[in-house]
């Protein structure tokens, strides 16, 4: 009997949790959290202009990819345009964006130079962020987004401290108010002279997209990404080269960029009309240049579009429609295994779309991809319709570090959109090394950087082993910086291979604890690295350009610059240059002090050899008397110092007066009996010897004896 008890309650708890598991499948086709509504956005350009941009941008690539920023701008945004280099200019207003403001804007990017000094990072960012205690409030209109473009360091004096100050300062000062204010900070570095670690710190800390472009020629790619990121739109799907526009479309934007000397490109419409640059359809607004065609039509008509040119895989088709898709913001940067939440709505004028007859007809995909070619396709759509519109989903792909594209597609019998997202994923800590060497020594510096935004830099610790090349270890602490890294300097004592082994010890925002084993970090030493140092030709130096004045550079009513705050600057590796003049100074005083007693020595041995072997026995007279009192002329009192004369000596050493009688042995009688009278203030008794052994002072009494 209990036995057939127990079995019914082993089926009614299997039962009631087949129910609760679908129940809990169910929910979120009913209560998955949709999308919020999209925000416009508000898009700050702040591009360096400093001298150096001459060599890393000789051509002015910026010129185009700035202008095609401008173009792509959608109405309805706002934008605004600085340029700085020891100063910062306000190139275009910071205004809504209309046609005006895109013409002057075109114009505008037309007239960037490189012709600053410095590299004024940090007062550049906050002219870009002037109204930021207004972005703080809940409720504004735009979503901001600021891109930064340069290929320097922080550069705002000569002094290199100063310019160490300083970049603390924007690590302390404008990065927190950059985070509290909720602006987007996306970086581009275009040179490998660009401060890299910086850069890095500033889109982190602020979840916007890390761009580095190796060249000038890749330029107009990185820009288009970082804007796709502060300005998503949704698009309309390639096949080949055509696409398809329903009727709920009012307006689109072909961007086709051609390959090298493709011929020129003629877009086609569903009755078969053409379209080109030449055309003066007032529906149609044609930008060209040498690299890409901007094409925007009001209007259009239903159908299938086609493109005569030979194109590239970044060209795409935007479009403004009352029906559109809303997706569930992403984040642009996450560290290796976590997850994504998302969901997707579609939308007409404003309202989400519940009615199972019209969502019942969509297939409804998403897709990630990786660089490397590995690729995740979901089914997003089912027989079951969501009866509140909203498709979620679970994104966990993204077990290794890397450049990710998530990809939405929503494909209807008479119409297609699609959305695109980029995604950085990356290792939590990231590890750093460099080999210095000062004064023939040569140091490893290993530096720690956490790269999610989720760490507790205070509560977090990092540990090491380090194994020398003769295999002996020891045990380090990593020491935390001001600039929230971690680093270990490691003396290169031997030839060989250095292995480091890091732990990290880590506390996330929400005191969760974590201990992480990063990969052994190998550095290599040798006798005939280029460490050891090679006399270096002297640097030409070439006198930087003067900044001029221009018009549509010069900010109106720009203040004059105050000075930059300074604050505490973070624990300085980089290594001291030996202080030369202060060694020359130190040469110097000691010769002088040598020489010093060589005229102290002389001038005593003068007046030892004066009075007391120069006399004659017998008086001379007539020359003889003259001779002796010319010679006997008084020196100065401060020459007047010997270090070797004996106590005795120097009680009866004194010179003789001009006013005193010629006769030699008067005056010397006359001068050693007033001795103590003559020269109150002075003795040579303070350049003596401490103490005189009897053999010396024996061989002075013999010797007076004699005279």
């Amino acid at each position: 009997m209990s036995s057939a008890v127990d079995k019914i309650g082993f089926y009614q708890v299997r039962m009631f949790s087949l129910a609760l598991l679908l129940l809990c499948a169910a929910i979120p086709l009913s209560y998955a959290q949709a999308p919020e509504a999209a925000k416009p956005s508000d898009v700050r350009l702040v591009i360096d202009i400093s001298g150096s941009m001459k060599k890393n941008d000789p051509q002015n690539l910026r010129r185009p990819a700035l202008d095609m920023l401008v173009q792509l701008l959608p109405k309805g945004s706002k934008a605004g345009i600085w340029t700085f280099g020891q100063y910062v200019n306000m190139l275009v207003p910071h205004k809504p964006v209309d046609a005006q403001w895109g013409r002057t804007a075109s114009a505008a990017s037309s007239e960037i130079k490189s012709i600053a000094q410095f590299t004024n990072i940090g007062a550049a960012l906050e002219k870009a962020a002037y109204d930021h205690k207004q972005q703080m409030k809940a409720d504004q209109d735009y979503q901001t987004h600021v891109i930064l473009l340069t290929d320097g360091m922080v550069d705002i004096d000569r002094d290199n401290r100063l310019n160490k100050k300083e970049r603390q300062r924007i690590l302390n000062n404008v990065l927190p108010m950059y985070q509290q204010s909720g602006i987007t900070l996306h970086t581009i570095a275009l040179s490998d002279n660009a401060d890299k670690k910086l850069l890095n710190k500033l889109a982190l800390a602020t979840d916007g997209k890390v761009s580095v472009a190796k060249n000038a020629e890749e330029l107009m790619n990185v820009f288009l990404r970082v804007f796709n990121q502060a300005v998503p739109l949704e698009e309309l799907a390639f096949d080949g080269n055509k696409f398809a526009v329903d009727s709920s479309i009012e307006e689109f934007t072909a961007l086709i960029f051609r390959q090298e000397s493709a011929k020129p490109t003629v877009v086609v419409s569903p009755d078969g009309q053409q379209y080109t640059k030449d055309t003066t359809d007032t529906r149609v607004k044609w930008h060209h240049t040498d690299q890409y065609d901007l094409i925007t039509i009001n209007e259009p008509l239903e159908g299938e579009w086609g493109v005569s040119a030979d194109l590239e895989p970044q060209s795409r088709v935007t479009v403004v429609s009352d029906l559109s898709i809303a997706v569930r913001s992403m984040p642009t940067n996450m560290s290796i295994d976590e997850i994504i939440n998302t969901s997707l709505v579609l939308r007409e004028e404003n309202k989400t779309i519940t009615r199972p007859e019209f969502l019942g007809l969509l297939d409804i995909s998403v897709e990630v991809s990786s660089l490397t070619g590995n690729n995740w396709s979901q089914q997003l759509s089912s027989k079951i319709v969501p009866t509140d519109g909203v498709y979620s989903t679970i994104l966990n792909q993204f077990t290794q570090a890397g450049e990710y594209t998530i990809h939405f597609t929503v494909e209807g019998k008479t119409f297609n959109r699609q959305f695109s997202h980029q995604l950085s994923v990356r290792t939590p800590f990231l590890v750093e090394t460099d080999k210095t060497v000062n004064n023939g020594r040569t140091e490893f510096a290993v530096d720690v950087i956490a790269q999610s935004q989720e760490v507790d830099v205070s509560q977090t610790n990092v540990f090491g082993v380090v194994t020398a090349p003769s295999g002996k270890t020891n045990a380090v602490d990593f020491n935390l910086q001001q600039d929230g890294t971690w680093r270990l300097l490691i003396p290169a004592n031997e030839d060989g291979e250095y292995a480091i082994n890091i732990r990290v010890d880590s506390v996330n925002n929400r005191n969760e604890k974590e201990k992480i084993k990063l990969d052994t970090v190998r550095l290599s030493q040798q006798d005939n690295d280029i460490f050891q140092e090679q006399p270096v030709e002297p640097a030409k130096v070439i006198p930087e350009p003067v900044e001029p004045k221009q018009p549509a550079v010069k900010e109106p009513d720009q203040p004059e610059e105050k000075a930059v705050e300074k604050n505490p600057v973070d624990e300085d590796v980089t290594p001291k240059q030996p202080k030369k003049d202060a060694d020359y100074s130190q040469y110097i005083l000691y010769g002088m002090i040598g020489l010093i007693n060589l005229l102290i020595i002389g001038v005593g041995y003068f007046i030892y050899r004066k009075l007391f072997k120069s006399a004659p026995k017998e008086e001379k007279e007539g020359e003889d008397d003259e001779d002796a009192e010319d010679a006997f002329v008084e020196p100065p009192m401060d020459e007047m110092a010997v270090d070797d004369l004996v106590e005795d000596e120097l009680e009866e050493a004194q010179v003789l007066s001009e006013e005193e009688d010629a006769n030699m042995d008067d005056a010397m009688d006359s001068a050693l009996d007033d001795a103590d009278e003559d020269i109150p203030d002075f003795s040579l008794d303070e350049f003596a010897p401490d103490s005189l052994d009897e053999e010396e002072l024996d061989l002075d009494e013999s010797e007076e004896e004699k005279k």
